[in-house]
């Protein structure tokens, strides 16, 4: 296992690389969105990745307000602004993340059933933190509510082709990964085949995986991750 700041390191590389690469999927983002890595990465190295931003989620949260400190890092000469460019991003994450687990839609209905809100749910069944997880989508991207796996699916390649999630997964040395997305020709996009425990592909929406319900997969992979656990490998011998 690395250190916390060799971590780091390698999540700014990969932040760089995210925001000054053309992607490939010609999208008219604003920004393009690397993720998170939580300050105490390296006691946790649970790595939990979704698809694409929602574009409306994503504003309503007031996440958009970083983007002058990201475009201060992009400028930069490394490593001037990474430690300014990381402390605001994990800033701004916590503080979105309980709005996207949670949200008013454009019905004015309170929906709670998304992504954030399965995720944290997984969270605290592996006794993991907010700061000991990382977080980044396939696509790095926004989409409008609704759109279809075709659009997804050629924004995710043109994003794999520049930062492919499995040169990532080698970089952060994650003991658990999760995929939100479970679509037949996706493990074959990512160059990855589905691997209980380390590696795991689910529906974005029912959180199933490979047709087994949510709750009966979380309990399954805490029960096998926690032996491991910052909590168990404190314990005195």
């Amino acid at each position: 296992m690395s250190s916390q700041r060799e971590y780091e390191r390698r999540w700014i590389k990969y932040a760089r690389k995210v925001l000054s690469t053309p992607c490939g999927c010609n999208c008219d983002g604003e920004i393009s969105w690397p993720g998170y890595i939580g300050k105490d990465y390296h006691l946790g190295r649970v790595l939990l990745v979704g698809a694409i931003h929602n574009d409306p989620v994503l504003r309503k949260s007031g996440i958009l307000e970083i983007i002058p400190k990201v475009e201060a890092f992009k400028r930069a000469t490394p490593p001037q602004k990474d430690q300014l460019y990381i402390d605001a991003v994990r800033k701004a994450y916590l503080q979105a993340i309980p709005k996207w687990a949670t949200y008013v839609n454009e019905k004015g209905r309170r929906i709670n059933n998304t992504v954030w809100a399965h995720l944290l749910s997984l969270l605290d069944a592996f006794g993991i933190p907010l700061t000991q997880f990382a977080f980044t989508n396939l696509a790095k991207c926004a989409l409008p509510a609704g759109a279809g796996w075709a659009i997804e699916r050629r924004r995710i390649k043109g994003h794999e082709s520049v930062t492919p999630i499995s040169a990532l997964i080698q970089s952060l040395e994650p003991r658990y990964v999760l995929i939100a997305k479970e679509r037949r020709d996706l493990p074959e996009i990512l160059g990855l085949k589905s691997n209980p425990l380390i590696l795991r592909f689910c529906n974005n929406r029912t959180f199933s995986s490979e047709s087994v319900p949510f709750e009966t997969w979380k309990r399954k992979d805490a029960i096998a991750l926690k032996p491991y656990s910052v909590e168990r490998s404190w314990t005195p011998a």
